[in-house]
């Protein structure tokens, strides 16, 4: 509907005089591609989902993994396989809406991978002290952890719940799309944390009216960044969201992951590699399970020295993430990025993987 039943919109943003164009890249949406060529304007990327046969940045299947898949950069044999495979089925097969055949020729276009390959500066949201390296080219920007930052006073009833909670406390959030749960889940995650000696925070909407235990307070919102920084949480049990690793990484707090679905799988898997905690399957977990994996994680400084680690790193650096994402713009708006842009990109897919010259060798 934006781009075939709002054209006094476009026209209007067309009269505003905009420089630059940033797109949320997210592989399902690729159609608002076609309003920033409409606009005729430089395309920024911010993305978490990077298609590294459009970018054509060399992300061999060997050790680079897709963030659907739960492996980590150190590949078996038959994980290697699959995800080989899985980089084929995604290259000729894209999950992404197929846009229609009117539609892209109304703006002009062959397919809206063409524009998409004219971005001139990828920003990422991903970062080596939580993600596996990997190469980058120079028009790309690892800036993961944008959304961190240092955190606010307490108010009540946190101030309040932390000051009596003489024995640490354990985080709990599982998400704002999953605050709620099957109820035999909700009574097994509540007997857990019952186990615990420890007070316990959970974002958890109690639709059942599920008795709670004394240990445990629940509410519908949490002011999650705010109490990771508090010295008095020594675990954050996390579904394993991009942005919430990235604040517990900030503020250094070890993690129990318990993934729900797309990525967080992925997520927890690279988390587990770092050691900065141990994972937990929601599907099949028993409370034991996750009281024994919560008390390894607290007690075992393996994980709170890795993660620790971790935290300087993403701190030592000259620049904030966001800080280092504005500067990536600011040189696109001064000079344009023709000097970042590889020639691969133009290259037919043959060409960048050498298949013309392993053919001509093999024959």
């Amino acid at each position: 509907v934006a781009l075939t039943k709002n054209e006094d919109s476009l026209i209007r943003l067309e009269s505003m005089g905009f420089d630059l164009v940033v797109v949320d890249g997210y592989f399902m949406t690729k159609h608002k591609y076609l309003i920033a060529h409409r606009l005729k304007l430089p395309i920024v990327t911010l993305t978490d989902t990077l298609e590294p046969w459009v970018t054509r940045v060399p992300w061999l299947p060997s050790f680079v993994t897709l963030n659907i898949v739960p492996f980590s950069d150190r590949l078996t044999f038959l994980e290697r396989v699959h995800n080989l495979f899985l980089f084929l089925a995604m290259y000729s097969r894209p999950l992404s809406p197929q846009i229609p055949r009117d539609l892209l020729d109304t703006y002009g276009v062959i397919s809206v991978d063409d524009v998409i390959k004219t971005t001139q500066l990828w920003i990422t949201t991903s970062d080596v002290v939580l993600d596996y390296p990997k190469p980058e080219m120079p028009n790309m920007l690892a800036c993961g952890g944008m959304a961190t930052k240092p955190a606010r006073p307490l108010t009540d009833p946190w101030t309040r719940i932390v000051a009596e909670a003489q024995n640490g406390i354990v985080l709990v959030s599982l998400g704002s799309i999953a605050s709620t749960f099957p109820t035999e889940i909700s009574r097994k995650l509540l007997k857990s944390f019952s186990q615990l000696k420890r007070t316990v925070i959970w974002r958890f909407n109690n639709e059942d009216d599920l008795k709670v235990p004394s240990n445990v307070f629940v509410s519908e919102w949490i002011p999650q960044n705010d109490l990771l920084a508090q010295p008095k949480v020594k675990v954050f049990i996390t579904h394993c969201g991009n942005n919430g690793q990235f604040e517990a990484v900030y503020h250094a707090v070890p993690m129990v992951a318990m993934p729900i679905f797309g990525d967080q799988f992925h997520n927890a898997k690279r988390m587990v590699h770092k050691q900065y905690g141990l994972e937990v399957m929601m599907q099949c977990f028993e409370p034991r399970d996750l009281v024994n994996a919560t008390e390894e994680v607290i007690h075992n400084p393996l994980y709170s020295e890795s993660i620790a680690k971790a935290s300087n790193i993403f701190h030592d650096r000259p620049e904030t993430p966001a800080e280092r994402a504005a500067s990536g713009v600011d040189v696109i708006l001064k000079y344009g990025g023709k000097h970042l842009r590889s020639s691969a990109v133009d290259m037919p897919m043959y060409q960048f993987i050498m298949l013309d010259v392993l053919v001509f060798a093999c024959v």
